[in-house]
């Protein structure tokens, strides 16, 4: 009942027809069977990424994905969710490069002690600080991944060394940082332009 009444209003939300809603649900189905996750948690991810302005289908699209990295990753499903809208709403990485996106963040958590679970819990403000400055696609996912690591290691915990780079970010495009660069000579926007470029 629970799951009918969430569909419905997600039915609502996405303007779907009562067929879309069964092909929805089927295929979430499907999904939380080869991923072994629970269909409920698998329709949040969707209602998340749905509300957040992805249309239902380039989401369901991406439910499968999601509930494989939460399998392996141990990562709250609907903490993943959110890391794939922001990867691509924010760092503007295709649909169709969405696993490797993944797979980028995984192996960077692997190598590290920030791993995938801490990164999906803070990466859609992350990926927006990016965004911002333009450091966007696959490359710079694991750019990402790489600095959440090297931040970790000056920090007493994730939260603190996610806290950390978001601070960073948002300084590097700050107005008022980039007037301070420019008083010692430094175009701190063409050196930011430059980054990118190389």
């Amino acid at each position: 009942m629970d799951v009918e009444h969430r569909l419905a209003a997600l039915g609502n939300t996405a303007n779907m027809s009562n067929d879309d809603l069964k092909a929805l649900y089927d295929r979430l189905k499907q999904a939380a069977r080869a991923t072994n996750q629970f269909t409920s948690d698998l329709l949040t991810a969707n209602e998340q990424l749905i509300t957040a302005g992805l249309e239902w289908r380039k989401a369901l699209d991406i439910t499968p994905i999601i509930g494989e990295v939460a399998t392996a990753s141990q990562a709250a499903v609907g903490d993943l969710a959110r890391t794939g809208y922001s990867i691509y709403t924010s760092m503007l990485v295709p649909l169709e490069k969405m696993r490797t996106a993944f797979e980028r963040l995984i192996v960077a958590g692997q190598s590290g002690q920030f791993e995938l679970k801490d990164m999906a819990r803070e990466f859609d403000k992350l990926g927006v600080s990016m965004g911002v400055l333009k450091f966007t696609g696959l490359e710079n996912v694991s750019r990402l991944g790489a600095a959440l690591q090297i931040a970790r290691r000056g920090a007493g915990d994730a939260s603190e060394a996610a806290n950390n780079l978001q601070n960073f970010l948002a300084k590097l495009a700050a107005p008022d940082v980039q007037k301070n660069f420019a008083k010692f000579g430094i175009d701190l926007p063409r050196l930011l332009k430059r980054a990118r470029d190389e």
